[in-house]
């Protein structure tokens, strides 16, 4: 004896159909008057279950592959923050290093200005004496 189920998580009803002559699941004798289409629209309702079934998996392959591409571009985003980072520090750095030679610079204008006036104030004393001497 044959027989075939329809289950309910594929899209069937649970309906079991034989090929015997039972009077509640059988299609022989005059079974076939009464079971045989029920029996072809669970096939069908299976049919649109697994069709169903399909689109659903092809939605989620859909999404998935949206939210790699997402993933893709958010690192090489950060690929690229980072990278702007590293110059930017490399930039502060040497700015951080001109900036420094710029006040060592400085402090030599000053101490050199510091010596010339200096100079200049012991030049003066030595006119003032000179003036003081002549009168």
């Amino acid at each position: 004896m044959a027989s075939v189920t329809f289950p309910e998580e594929l899209g069937g009803n649970g309906q079991t159909y034989t090929d015997d002559a039972d009077p509640d699941t059988g299609l022989d004798g005059l079974g076939y008057t009464t079971r045989f289409i029920p029996c072809l629209q669970q096939a069908v309702a299976m049919g649109l279950s697994a069709q169903s079934n399909a689109a659903a998996a092809a939605s989620y392959v859909a999404q998935c592959q949206t939210l790699r591409n997402q993933a893709a571009g958010s690192a090489s985003a950060a690929a690229g923050s980072a990278s702007t980072a590293s110059t930017a520090a490399n930039t502060a750095t040497t700015k951080a290093g001109e900036a420094s030679d710029s006040a060592d610079a400085a402090a030599s204008s000053a101490s050199t200005a510091s010596t010339a006036a200096g100079t200049a104030t012991t030049k003066a004393g030595e006119a003032s004496d000179s003036a003081d001497a002549a009168a």
